[in-house]
């Protein structure tokens, strides 16, 4: 699988920093030929409580459009191999698709942001976010969180009963 968002200092590239950090600290080489720099410590990022990962989500299964388990999020407590039938697209917007899932056992909504797209639009999608960050109102849908580490990026908010998210 092609991975569009790639990090790398010199040699190998890797899916996300944490990736790039673990492989030079368990394989002892320097960050670049030229500092010799090691890492030995790396000191973790502060992590705000909108921060998720992909695996915390799990997204709503049933019979329907067979997808390979590498694109598809699934709580790190539960066990697949192979493939996972996905509900599919609960919604469609512009720039990518809205699911119901599942996070911490409860109904969500996660609105996905497509690969392809460019730099712009990605922090445009994100924006929604960083707003609804700073919200707390029953009349305004509340952010759970955002999954960045990898493609597809997530904005997983709280899923309001008996409605149909709106196209953006």
């Amino acid at each position: 699988m092609f991975w569009f968002l790639q990090y790398r200092l010199e040699g190998g590239s890797f899916r996300s920093i944490q990736e790039l950090v673990n492989h030079h600290m368990s394989t002892q080489t320097p960050v670049t030929k030229a500092s010799n720099a090691m890492i030995r410590n790396p000191i973790s990022k502060v992590k705000d409580k909108h921060d998720l990962r992909h695996e915390d989500i799990l997204l709503d299964t049933k019979l329907g459009q067979s997808i390979p388990i590498n694109t598809v999020c699934v709580c790190t407590d539960v066990e697949l191999v192979g493939e996972i039938r996905t509900v599919g697209t609960w919604a469609n917007g512009q720039f990518g698709d809205v699911h119901k899932a599942t996070f911490k056992n409860k109904p969500v909504a996660v609105k996905t942001c497509k690969a392809t797209v460019d730099a712009a639009t990605r922090r445009k999608f994100l924006s929604e976010a960083y707003i609804l960050k700073n919200y707390n109102h029953p009349n305004i849908v509340k952010l759970i969180g955002v999954a960045t580490d990898r493609h597809p990026i997530y904005i997983i908010m709280e899923l309001v009963q008996g409605q149909k998210p709106e196209k953006n």
